[in-house]
């Protein structure tokens, strides 16, 4: 609802979902889906965002709700690996809810964020998320 109907983008979108689901949405199927959907983007490079978005959003629908099948969908597909499965792993993690998350990945962190930016680590990785859904409710 939030990416103009006449970009490229949301064409790229649409195709990606109505690939997903000529596939049933199965993630034993992602290459066949993958090989689709990059087919009319074979043009961009690797890190372009329409091809990336793509698999984001392939792997967010081939993952069903399960985190680690969600990040794998979105490294195997290859192109941007760290940002795609950084990006397919954190959306799934705010859709299923931190409670959800698998403890091995999670447990390892020890709830500790240690930032780049000078003075603000360490930071409670909860307390990043509680500042960012108050960013959100204010908007």
């Amino acid at each position: 609802s939030v990416i103009p109907r006449r970009s490229r983008f949301h064409e790229t979108v649409v195709h990606t979902i109505a690939t997903c689901d000529r596939f049933d949405r199965r993630f034993d199927q992602f290459e066949a889906v993958h090989d689709a959907i990059l087919e009319p983007l074979k043009s961009y490079n690797w890190v372009h965002v329409l091809p990336n978005a793509a698999i984001v959003v392939s792997a967010l629908l081939l993952g069903g709700g399960d985190y680690e099948r969600t990040i794998s969908a979105a490294v195997m597909a290859g192109y941007d690996t760290d940002c795609n499965g950084a990006t397919a792993g954190s959306t799934c993690g705010a859709m299923i809810g931190a409670e959800a998350l698998p403890r091995r990945w999670t447990d390892p962190l020890n709830d500790t964020l240690y930032s780049a930016i000078p003075g603000y680590h360490p930071i409670s990785i909860r307390e990043c998320a509680r500042r960012s859904l108050a960013i959100t409710q204010t908007s």
